[in-house]
């Protein structure tokens, strides 16, 4: 039974983080580009590192939805700006640590692995919430129920940490980040209140808005580099890339907002 339980939540937690990082960052990477935008190594890094980073987020997630479950709405309102509060802070250390962040912590590629540590920190939730009990007890009901959970905090996390590694996150941008980590955990909210007919169209709503969200910004960061590394023209590396600081390269900045 365990091993059963197991087995079903990596399935749920790894694949929904394994398309969305393959589908994303493929085109960034050899052989579809001459050279790869990021260092690939730094990538599965990021994305390792992303699991036992996510476990504070884990625990508030699991304890935001047993508040929830016996319908105690102030706690899990305190547990849902904790839960963001930590999400974020864990995205400023990880932009400290230098092979991600750069000597400044404002490394071009950053974007990448701050999606990646998002995933990781994705599959660490979903792996923690999956054996815990939701108010319909139905097999099929809570494999779908937990699928979808695990695809909204793939893009979520995801698209928060390419927003907020775009060179030196501003206050706005910091506040929208939190709005919508916000916003996608009172969505996932009927989920554990057992509202019919409400639970899957509010997770359905938020996927929907995340992959909206997801979309708007690989256009706006990530195709950003692409286009800034073949006007460059550099020479390839021989594994990848080596990820350059910006107080090497000049203080132009490919991703900012306009």
């Amino acid at each position: 039974m365990i091993t059963t339980i197991l087995t079903e939540a990596a399935f749920l937690a790894i694949i929904p983080a394994a398309a969305l990082m393959y589908v994303l960052l493929d085109r960034y990477a050899t052989p579809r580009v001459p050279e790869s935008i990021f260092d690939e190594r730094n990538l599965l890094v990021a994305f390792v590192a992303g699991i036992p980073g996510g476990l504070p987020l884990a625990v508030l997630f699991l304890i935001y939805a047993g508040s929830l479950q016996q319908w105690d709405l102030v706690s899990a309102g305190a547990y849902l700006l904790l839960f963001v509060a930590v999400a974020m802070l864990s995205r400023v250390v990880l932009l400290k640590i230098r092979r991600f962040g750069g000597k400044s912590g404002r490394l071009r590629t950053a974007p990448f692995y701050a999606l990646a540590f998002g995933c990781g920190n994705a599959v660490v939730i979903v792996l923690a919430a999956a054996d815990s009990s939701l108010p319909n007890s139905n097999p099929l009901y809570a494999f779908g129920a937990f699928l979808l959970l695990s695809a909204v905090l793939c893009l979520v996390e995801a698209w928060a940490g390419i927003r907020f590694a775009r060179r030196n996150a501003p206050t706005l941008r910091v506040l929208s980040i939190s709005s919508v980590e916000a916003l996608m955990l009172v969505a996932i909210a009927p989920l554990y209140l057992g509202v019919q007919y409400v639970q899957f169209a509010s997770m359905l709503g938020m996927f929907l808005l995340a992959l909206l969200l997801l979309q708007r910004e690989d256009r706006d960061a990530l195709h950003r580099l692409l286009s800034s590394r073949r006007l460059a023209n550099k020479e390839p590396s021989a594994f990848g890339r080596t990820d350059s600081d910006p107080s090497t390269e000049g203080e132009s900045d490919p991703t900012g907002d306009k």
